[in-house]
């Protein structure tokens, strides 16, 4: 009996093979271009612009034209592609309308540092570099970077309250100098100094870090138990000991050497001090005086 295959079944039955595997592949195609979908909506929620730049980017590369996907992403990738060409302006035009009215409504003063890209501000005692193109606000002290967020006008101003609130606890101005004098005699004395000598601040500050730990950490002095102590909140820190007069106590007057030349370029080694508007100065090193009773 012959049991061979007709071959027009043969045919047919290849055809419907190939037509599955074809089916499969769109399938395949189909839940990726579902997966790039997901992770552009999930970059527009995050307000960077930059970050959905880069989801399209890489979203336009996973779906090559000819693809069965092609058809379904086209239209979201062409709208994608409208809103980061108009919504850098959209940015401009409401911050431009409103920030310094919402500022002015929860008495904070607004000051336009530079009118030019990235547009800088201060809402004291921040610096804020607006980046439309990025669609990001970047938070400042110290000329350091220590937050961010979306440049929208709500967003900015719950960022600057956060901000306010992490860096200016409850100040003690006699119990900071203390904590620095001593500080600085510990440092003073495992660097072979004598008092009065200058110390550089990177030789100094892990020595105030130590002395602004909490009896936990004493202890037990764990790193689970350490309180990070960072260069921009020595500077927030000295900025309230000077708005309090607390420089000089006991006999002793707490100052900070200027840097120049190169040092002053040096991050690592130099720190900017500034006031709540941003008028300042880099600094390289700390030392103590003895003053004379009057």
């Amino acid at each position: 009996m012959d049991t061979r295959v007709p071959d027009v079944v043969e045919a047919r039955a290849a055809s419907l093979k190939d037509e599955a595997a074809r089916r499969k592949s769109e399938s395949q195609e189909l839940d990726a271009a579902a997966t790039t979908l997901t992770s552009l909506a999930k970059a527009l929620r995050s307000g960077d612009l930059k970050r959905v730049q880069a989801a399209l980017d890489k979203a336009r590369a996973s779906v090559p034209d000819g693809s069965a996907a092609i058809t379904y992403v086209a239209e979201p990738f062409a709208q994608i592609e409208t809103f980061l060409r108009e919504e850098p302006q959209r940015i401009r035009d409401e911050l431009g309308r409103g920030l310094k009215d919402a500022c002015a409504a929860h008495g904070l003063s607004f000051r336009i540092v530079s009118r030019e890209d990235p547009i800088e501000v201060r809402i004291p005692p921040f610096s804020v570099t607006l980046d439309f193109s990025k669609g990001r606000a970047v938070f400042r002290f110290a000329r350091l970077e220590i937050g961010q967020c979306a440049a929208s006008r709500d967003e900015i101003l719950e960022t600057h309250g956060e901000l306010a609130k992490s860096f200016g606890p409850p100040f003690e101005a006699g119990k900071f100098f203390d904590q620095c004098r001593r500080a600085y005699l510990s440092a003073a004395i495992a660097e072979g100094r004598r008092d009065g000598d200058r110390l550089e601040l990177a030789e100094f500050l892990p020595y105030l870090a130590i002395q602004r730990q909490s009896k936990a950490f004493c202890v037990s002095p764990e790193s689970s138990a350490f309180k990070g102590y960072s260069r921009a909140q020595f500077a927030f820190d000295v900025m309230r000991l000077r708005e309090a007069g607390g420089l000089s106590r006991n006999g002793f007057r707490l100052n900070l050497g200027v840097a120049t030349g190169t040092s002053a370029t040096d991050r690592s080694r130099s720190l900017y001090i500034e006031d709540a508007e941003g008028n300042g100065e880099y600094k390289i090193s700390v030392f103590f005086t003895a003053e004379l009773e009057r």
